[in-house]
This record gives structure tokens, C-alpha cells and sequence, in this order.
């Protein structure tokens, strides 16, 4: 990495040691290497570690101190990757250190931006090969390709979201109902008496519909106060495992959105409002000559 390199992510994933201050000569030969591979050479902060570099038909060693430990739980990235300082490889390759072999281009806004960035580059290569501009073939390679596996593996946790959303959503309506059919059953002859005295049927479907409506408030109030608790205390803590062999993170991520949460529940009042409105016609077929008396 160069002198000026933005160490965010790996700081943000550091286990342990430091990242070494690259603008200091002192630090030329310091590394920051994964705990995958700090465990596979048996080694910790402040060890030496011998690395052979392969150019021509020699190679070349160089002993380097292992000045941080990072860990992302993304088992290719850590196998693949140890952090160390352009100039000493830019002295082991003779080279100048504005020279490279790659350009990676970071900071995009969305995945539409990206891969529209990656077809008017390959594009503009093309073009500098047709019209001779350049006497080289660059190729352009964007995220979506080079890790197309795990998009894909994500893509499938979102479909997995929304089915699960979906089941749930299809269960919340039938226990409202069944709620408001139970409080009809309950006051049928509630219902009777309030006819007979002159309430209109729309009256008494709007009572029970709000009857039910405070029950799912209440339930609300509790599940918002019970899943506030568990995020926070997970953000927190990580109480909540997961395997990072298999999702690439050691813990639930979670986050608390408050826009979020007033959002949903509003659309959930919504929603169930307009689900009762059809059930609590039952109510409209209830005659209260029959049901004055029923037990």
C-alpha cells in the first residue's frame, strides 16, 4: 500500500497489533498480515517472517515484522491477502512507484454505477486499440463478474427474506381475523342488544374493528420494545452467533433505524385496518332477534 493509503477497512477489521505508519522509514519492512495466516505460520504481533520474491530466474528475501493481525471472516480474501509498503516493493522491482500492473477504481455509488463505469472504460480501451492511440489491450474486470458467486449468494438471502416476509405477513392477517371473529363470537348478543337499540351496522363493525385494532397496538408496542432490546444488546454484545466459515461474519449484524421502525409500523396498522375491514362484515348478518339470548 502506498504512503497515503486509506486504512478504514483494515482498521475497522483488526484483532490485534497496529497499522504501521508507512511515511516513517522505520516501518519499510513492518506487515500487517490475516489471522488465517498468522495461525497457519504459528506467528503473532511483533514476529519475523521470512517473504521470497520471484523475479527472473532469482528471487529475493526479505525478513518482515508483523506489525498488525487483521480479520474479516472472509476466509479468500484473508488466505489471499498480507498488507506491506509500495516503496519496498517498488525497490525490490526496480520500478517507479507511480508504475502498476492493476488500476482498481473504489467508491462508486450504487451497482448501476458500476457496472456502466465498467462498460464505457472497455469501450474507450477498445476504441484507443482500433484508432492506435494505444498499442496495448487493457481488460476490464468489475466486482459483479470477479465475485459473482457471492452476489449471487446474496441475491438468494434476499429471496429468502422475502418469502419469510411473506409467510409471515399471510399469518399476522389470519390471527387478526381469527381475533375478530372471536370478539364477535364473544358479544353476539352484545351485538343483538346494540341492533335492537338502533346502531347501524357500520356502528358496530367499526367498535369491534377498533376492539381488534387495540389488541394488535398492544402487540406492537411489546414486539417493538422486545426487538429494540434484543438489536441493541446485539450491537453491543454479539450475543448471537453465526459460523463465519459459512457467512462470512462471526456474529447477526444488526441496525437500528428509528425511520424504519415507525415506518413499518404504520404500514402495519395500515394494512391490518384494511384486512378487517371485509371479515367484520360477519356482523352485518346477524339478526338481533335470534342472538338477544344466545349464551
Amino acid at each position: 500500500m502506498g504512503r497515503d493509503h486509506d486504512w478504514k477497512f483494515v482498521s475497522e477489521n483488526l484483532t490485534a497489533g497496529t497499522i504501521p505508519d508507512y511515511n516513517a522509514d522505520s516501518t519499510l519492512y513492518h506487515t500487517v498480515i490475516s489471522h488465517n495466516i498468522a495461525q497457519k505460520l504459528n506467528v503473532g504481533c511483533g514476529d519475523k517472517i521470512d517473504a521470497y520474491f520471484l523475479g527472473g530466474d532469482t528471487y529475493r528475501t526479505r525478513r518482515l515484522k508483523i506489525a498488525g493481525i487483521y480479520d474479516t471472516h472472509f476466509s479468500e480474501y484473508d488466505n489471499a491477502y498480507i498488507f506491506a509498503t509500495l516503496p519496498m516493493l517498488s525497490a525490490l522491482a526496480g520500478i517507479d512507484e507511480r508504475l502498476g500492473t492493476v488500476v482498481e477504481i473504489n467508491g462508486l455509488d450504487s451497482d448501476t454505477e458500476i457496472s456502466e463505469t465498467a462498460g464505457k472504460l472497455s469501450a474507450t480501451l477498445m476504441d484507443d486499440i482500433y484508432t492506435g492511440r494505444s498499442d496495448k489491450f487493457y481488460s476490464v474486470t468489475d466486482v459483479h463478474s470477479s465475485a459473482a458467486l457471492y452476489f449471487n449468494w446474496l441475491a438468494l438471502l434476499d429471496t429468502n427474506v422475502i418469502v419469510i416476509l411473506t409467510i409471515m405477513s399471510l399469518l399476522t392477517c389470519l390471527t387478526l381475523v381469527s381475533s375478530l371473529f372471536i370478539l364477535i363470537l364473544r358479544r353476539v348478543n352484545m351485538i343483538g342488544i346494540l341492533k335492537a337499540l338502533g346502531a347501524s351496522d357500520s356502528l358496530i363493525r367499526r367498535a369491534f374493528v377498533w376492539l381488534t385494532m387495540r389488541l394488535l397496538i398492544l402487540g406492537l408496542l411489546i414486539g417493538n420494545a422486545i426487538a429494540i432490546g434484543i438489536i441493541l444488546l446485539q450491537t453491543t454484545t454479539g450475543f448471537i452467533p453465526l459460523d463465519p466459515e459459512a457467512y462470512y461474519l462471526d456474529h447477526v449484524p444488526m441496525e437500528f433505524n428509528l425511520a424504519a421502525l415507525l415506518i413499518l409500523n404504520a404500514g402495519i396498522i395500515l394494512v391490518s385496518a384494511l384486512v378487517l375491514i371485509l371479515p367484520s362484515a360477519i356482523i352485518t348478518t346477524i339478526p338481533p332477534s335470534r342472538v338477544i339470548n344466545y349464551d
